[in-house]
């Protein structure tokens, strides 16, 4: 158990560190999961199995959605769940309801998605214990509620949950990335953008972007997302020239990334039909090279 325990969490180094990440993972993880599965599923699978579990069935959760298997993510994540339900940890228990609610959302059910992460938050927050582990699971779950309400037009109540609760919560733990949620101020400021973005307030999340530093983050793919969304910003701004700039930059934090992420692959079409034309050459080039062209 010591030796699978160690494989999950050098899986996950891997993939919210490694450029190549879904390379790198893409050969790894059925075995590692088959693994898993074997171990904790058996008779003599302890606590320390579950436990293992669950971490790898988020990774897989996550993963899968990465890659657009949607369908994939809600099986591990409830895989992650019923690991879960085998402990007596508010911590895992509310990792995993994380991860559904996470699920839930890449099946572009916001309104499952929020009702899991309010349910969930609401036991952590009640729960006797009050670690500051415990905390930063609350804090992420909020995050998750805030990304539900602002897919369904709510940006208000989005925003109340970030600035409100999330903030909060952060102040408590400060810089961390418990059960790989990677919550602390930096997330969170980052969600405030996005929250933003999502109501078409672009002006307010470059407003609240040109304050990010995501240096504290200690996932890559939250630096890939935070120069995503800024892009995103300027392209809705019409500003293409810096939109391009930002694409760039989440190209060389993570380029596996833009060849995978949807939101970045229309965000490269929309400046395409826009950029000037000394600017289109570069953009045909990345363009290319995250497989948008033939």
């Amino acid at each position: 158990m010591a030796e699978l325990s160690r494989q999950v969490r050098h899986a996950w180094f891997t993939w919210q560190n490694r450029e190549d990440r879904y390379t790198r993972l893409a050969g790894t993880i059925i075995d590692l999961v088959t693994d898993i599965r074997r171990r904790s599923e058996s008779m003599a699978a302890g606590e320390d199995a579950h436990k293992v579990a669950c971490e790898g069935y988020f990774l897989l959760r996550t993963f899968a959605r990465r890659i657009g298997r949607s369908d994939l993510a809600l099986i591990a994540a409830d895989r992650g769940k019923a690991a879960a339900d085998r402990l007596s940890s508010p911590v895992y228990t509310a990792g995993a309801q994380w991860n559904i609610a996470h699920a839930l959302l890449a099946q572009d059910e916001p309104e499952a998605a929020e009702d899991v992460a309010l349910a969930a938050v609401d036991a952590a927050e009640r729960h006797p214990e009050g670690s500051k582990e415990l905390t930063a699971l609350s804090g992420a779950l909020w995050l998750t509620a805030a990304v539900a309400a602002a897919r369904s037009n709510r940006g208000r109540m989005a925003r109340k949950r970030v600035h409100g609760q999330a903030v909060a919560a952060s102040g408590r733990t400060g810089e961390g990335n418990v059960l790989w949620t990677a919550f602390g101020p930096a997330n969170v400021a980052l969600h405030a953008m996005y929250v933003e973005l999502e109501d078409g307030a672009t002006a307010d999340a470059l407003r609240i972007a040109a304050g990010v530093d995501p240096a504290p983050l200690p996932s890559r793919e939250r630096h890939t997302t935070f120069f995503l969304d800024v892009a995103r910003c300027y392209h809705q701004s019409q500003d293409e020239d810096a939109a391009v700039v930002h694409l760039l930059k989440a190209e060389r934090t993570s380029p596996e990334d833009l060849r995978y992420d949807p939101v970045a692959h229309d965000v490269v079409r929309g400046v395409l039909k826009h950029a000037r034309r000394s600017l289109a050459p570069q953009v045909h080039r990345l363009a290319e090279r995250i497989g948008l062209t033939g």
